[in-house]
């Protein structure tokens, strides 16, 4: 089934209106710190994370009125689904890969973005990285593992792009008797998904607490988390039929290596090269305009509040190690985040806030390459 547009916009529309999404978001993500790289040390280190908090919040807010619109017919729920990337060993292996290579890299995919507008050198190399490792993957990858095949049927490892089994509310339909409507189980996803999320938080939160005592609503990260979430609300609303109508952030930074290459007259994406993944994307995608605004919404932010500088590494540390590691977490976290379809916004977020079975098996590969990665901060 074909996905069912809400309303038409001209490409324009559609470039401003990400582009002014993207703006906000990089304003916002720099004040918040928003990074599940800084998270993840924190959690590891002392148990609990602000910043984890406000990220958890975001997907479980989006995730509980991503069903809502659904429920309430505002969204045809198969927009919720059919551009969504499969799910299956792929998913795992890639998001495992990714999990790993940001913590290399310092940084995942919004605090690349953030980071890099605030000026910190590593999060450069990691962009250059992302787009060396998105060739790499083009290439040898991408026909090496079948990966065009996996992606587009359903067998017992894979559930192919945009199938409705990857849809998680449409599987509770098969529930009880002739079935649930589609209405119903999309509230219910919904809201399972927000509870299970919801109670990481409140664990987070609950040890957090202690040491910090209470807080004001407007400096809480469950107030920032809300506010994120909206961003990928919108995003559902004003995509929705058209195209990938959650968030997605390694898509347009990899086709970034395309545009650069045609400067030297390569064009990767042609016909006249072999078959590669830049042959399955447009050339022009409309979240460009979404993670440019974001660097410079982030950029402008920290000028405002005095924080820019160009931040190479600690000079106690050996800077070059540094940040030859950050170029190669990024070309790791692009390998793997072409193999599984998504990254820390494309499939841990949209993922889970599509209430997918994507989402599920990214988030399973993806908390465990994490947690490895942080073993190279003490080794």
């Amino acid at each position: 089934m074909a996905g069912i547009p809400l309303f038409q916009a001209s490409p324009w529309v559609t470039g401003v209106f990400y582009a002014v999404l993207g703006f906000l978001f990089g304003v916002l993500a720099e004040r918040t710190t928003y990074c599940i790289v800084i998270a993840t040390h924190q959690v590891m280190g002392v148990r609990y994370s602000r910043i984890y908090e406000m990220i958890l919040m975001g997907i479980a807010v989006s995730a509980l009125l991503t069903g809502v619109l659904v429920a309430v017919n505002a969204v045809p729920y198969v927009d919720a689904y059919v551009h969504m990337p499969g799910a299956g060993w792929f998913t795992v292996l890639g998001s495992f890969i990714f999990g790993f290579g940001i913590m290399l890299g310092q940084g995942c995919m919004v605090g690349m973005l953030w980071k890099s507008g605030q000026g910190y050198v590593a999060n450069w190399l990691e962009i250059i990285g992302m787009m060396v490792g998105t060739m790499i993957f083009a290439f040898p990858i991408y026909n090496g593992l079948s990966l065009e095949w996996w992606w587009h049927h359903n067998t017992v490892l894979s559930i192919a792009n945009g199938s409705p089994y990857n849809y998680v509310p449409l599987l509770l339909t098969k529930v009880g008797g002739d079935g649930l409507p589609i209405n119903v189980t999309a509230l219910i996803a919904g809201i399972v998904f927000f509870i299970a999320i919801m109670f990481v938080v409140w664990r987070l939160r609950r040890n957090r607490l202690e040491f910090e005592g209470r807080e004001n609503w407007k400096n809480s990260p469950l107030f920032y988390g809300a506010l994120f979430g909206l961003f990928m609300v919108a995003s559902f609303i004003f995509l929705a039929g058209r195209g990938f109508n959650y968030l997605g952030v390694t898509t347009p930074v990899g086709l970034l290596a395309e545009y650069v290459s045609t400067i030297f007259g390569f064009i990767p994406g042609s016909k006249v090269v072999p078959p590669n993944w830049f042959q399955t994307v447009g050339a022009l995608n409309p979240y460009t305009f979404f993670i440019l605004m974001v660097v410079s919404g982030a950029m402008l932010a920290s000028m405002y509040r005095g924080t820019f500088a160009i931040r190479l590494p600690p000079p106690n540390t050996n800077r070059f190690a540094e940040l030859a590691i950050a170029f190669i977490g990024g070309i790791l976290l692009a390998i793997g985040a072409r193999i599984a379809q998504g990254c820390s916004v494309g499939g841990f977020w949209s993922g889970l806030a599509g209430l997918s079975l994507f989402g599920l098996l990214f988030t399973l590969g993806f908390i465990p390459g994490t947690m490895l990665g942080t073993t190279h901060m003490f080794t």
